[in-house]
């Protein structure tokens, strides 16, 4: 589930989850249109997030769906390291962040983000899980540069 906090649109959706054992990765790409800068939040079942630099491999899903073995897609990206406090941290083209689902609302007003009413009742109900938030500058296609995340579940 994909979740913006302003008026956006988005499509050309790709999402890859994979796992091994308990560790899973996440990818998502999609071209985006905004006319103001808005947050990607995604919630994620895990208290650690480790992103990866996909600058060099905006191409990786379209390989993957194409049946490209994950082995050797595994030594092909830049390892950012787990991340648990609530700041951001620059991954390629995005800023990103792993905020505790009790920040969540107050790193959004930090930001000078947009809080919808609905968000509310959101972190209400993932209460367990963390949000992975995703600064989307006004104007970017994420096709770009995918987001691709990895964690351990909880």
């Amino acid at each position: 589930m994909c979740i913006f906090n302003e008026a956006t649109i988005a499509g050309s959706t790709k999402i890859m989850v994979a796992h091994r054992g308990l560790r899973r990765w996440m990818a998502y790409q999609m071209k985006v249109t905004s006319k103001t800068k808005s947050m990607l939040l995604l919630p994620q079942p895990t208290a650690a997030i480790k992103f990866h630099d996909t600058t060099a491999y905006a191409e990786f899903l379209d390989l993957l769906a194409n049946e490209v073995a994950w082995k050797e897609l595994e030594n092909s990206r830049g390892e950012k390291g787990y991340k648990s406090k609530d700041e951001f941290i620059q991954v390629g083209a995005y800023q990103m962040a792993a905020i505790q689902p009790d920040d969540l609302i107050n790193f959004l007003v930090e930001q000078e983000q947009t809080i919808p009413s609905w968000l509310h009742k959101m972190v209400r109900v993932y209460k367990k899980f963390n949000w992975l938030c995703v600064e989307i500058p006004a104007g970017f296609d994420m096709k770009a540069q995918p987001i691709l995340i990895e964690y351990i579940q909880n």
